[in-house]
């Protein structure tokens, strides 16, 4: 009785290895060793002028410069060194808090005007606003919903929650697609700046967009991040 136990936990322990074997064969086994590659190429192209500790005006003068220049090459239609084609538009989004969402102290009130607290879904900004964040537009069926200022949803928007380094962001937020080409991005970027589409409240900001290489025949989905704490 014995032997016969030690025999089926051995058959278990074969079967499981066989399994787990299978599920890597399938998991790792069709990865194209060139898809390392491009998304290296592309992470280091976007990446330069991004440091731990940046300022909104540094946010911005990165977008101008490194962003826009990588974003639309010296060929039309094509990233960087023109390998990758820009599959639509890039797209710009950034998560807010809300105002007034960290509790203080009655004796405190006075002395600090406001204080929000870091994000958290519950605490994450989803109004309409007009430009430069003044006063909600409320519910208005002619909104413009393309318009940076107003809420869009992930559904809306066609994503899915991120994880960041610090939160768990939903795919939602304020957008906005940057233009088919450099100079209409330029005036977009100064648009947002003038009106200070980024300020206290922006919590997290995203760069999403996608190209294809048809030398590798692949293609790249890029999100790039820069999060934000409340303090």
């Amino acid at each position: 009785m014995r032997a016969y136990l030690q025999n089926r936990t051995v058959a278990k322990e074969i079967a499981y290895m066989g399994f787990m074997w299978v599920l890597l064969l399938v998991a790792y086994g069709q990865r194209d060793p060139n898809a390392y590659f491009l998304s290296r190429h592309v992470r280091q192209s976007f990446s330069k002028g991004i440091s731990n500790s940046m300022s909104i005006q540094e946010v911005f003068n990165w977008a101008n410069t490194t962003l826009l220049s990588n974003l639309y090459g010296e060929y039309p239609g094509f990233i960087t060194d023109g390998n990758s084609k820009l599959v639509g538009n890039a797209r710009l989004r950034q998560v807010r808090v809300q105002k007034n969402t960290c509790h203080l102290a009655r004796t405190m009130q006075e002395s600090v005007p406001d204080c929000h607290a870091s994000y958290s879904w519950e605490a994450e900004d989803i109004s309409s606003y007009g430009p430069g964040w003044s006063l909600p537009v409320g519910d208005n069926t002619s909104l413009n919903h393309h318009s940076p200022w107003v809420y869009r949803s992930q559904s809306e928007l066609r994503a899915f929650p991120i994880w960041g380094s610090m939160m768990l962001y939903r795919g939602g937020g304020f957008a906005i697609d940057l233009g088919p080409d450099l100079q209409k991005s330029r005036r977009i970027l100064r648009y947002l700046y003038d009106n200070t589409w980024l300020d206290v409240y922006t919590q997290a900001i995203f760069v999403e967009f996608t190209v294809y290489n048809a030398n590798v025949n692949l293609f790249c989905i890029v999100t790039l991040m820069l999060e934000t704490t409340a303090i």
